[in-house]
């Protein structure tokens, strides 16, 4: 994503069984599957390179104290009522918009045909860069229709939620270079989520977001946000094809 401007589970049958991406496989009689990967959606959030420590103020009594800490690009300094001691909060929000079906890799065996199901497999997702700081807070995921931009938009859902990342670390849940697409990892996903999404793929041809959404707070004594997130996320998608 660039700064500030990026950002269904349905009954099948159970001889959908794992495929070869975009091969098709007969289920029973009347009906094929196909397996399809769509392209990796990319988000990205810069803080910068400043350096130092965060000032440890007190606001006790007088919030606007906050205002004279020095605030990196993307964050806002706040009076934290819980410690009363100002903190920085930087908010981790993009969208994409994805048409399956105007991907170079979408299937013909798909294309133009009457979707009975989609089942979604897993979302996966790794992160090529990382020279954060801080730890990343958890980023929720969410799918929604197009023009959705935040998760409180109609329409939109949450999918799952990434854990944590450590500062200066990069995802590594399989053999491979760490951060790499080899390595992905698998995000558990809500069954809401799931279900979206497949409502969402079955329409193959029409837009839709994938946002995701995360909340950083940063307080005295740690280190100034800086530095460089890069993620991608990217679902395994299922579609039962009725044969004519």
């Amino acid at each position: 994503m660039k700064r500030n401007a990026r950002l269904a589970h349905l009954y099948i049958p159970a001889l959908l069984l794992p495929l070869v991406a975009g091969c098709p496989l007969s289920v029973n009689s009347n009906e094929i599957a196909v397996t399809y990967v769509p392209d990796p959606q990319h988000f990205m959030q810069d803080f910068g390179t400043q350096t130092g420590m965060l000032m440890d103020v007190s606001c006790a009594g007088n919030p606007a104290l906050c205002a004279a800490v020095p605030a990196p690009m993307g964050t806002t300094a706040s009076c934290d009522s819980a410690t009363q001691k100002c903190i920085l909060t930087a908010q981790l929000a993009a969208a994409q918009t994805v048409t399956l079906a105007n991907e170079s890799t979408f299937p013909s065996s798909v294309a133009n045909a009457a979707v009975s199901n989609v089942e979604v497999r897993v979302m996966r997702y790794w992160t090529p860069t990382n020279t954060l700081t801080f730890d990343t807070p958890p980023i929720d995921v969410y799918v929604g229709p197009q023009g959705a931009t935040k998760p409180t938009d109609a329409g939109v859902t949450k999918l799952g939620t990434m854990p944590p990342l450590a500062k200066m670390t990069q995802t590594m849940c399989r053999a491979g270079g760490a951060g790499t697409k080899d390595s992905y990892c698998e995000m558990p996903l809500t069954a809401d989520g799931k279900s979206a999404l497949s409502l969402l793929a079955k329409n193959y041809k029409t837009p839709f977001n994938i946002l995701v959404a995360g909340t950083l707070t940063a307080r005295g004594g740690q280190p100034m946000p800086a530095g460089k997130l890069d993620m991608y996320v990217q679902p395994q998608l299922v579609f039962a094809i009725p044969l004519r």
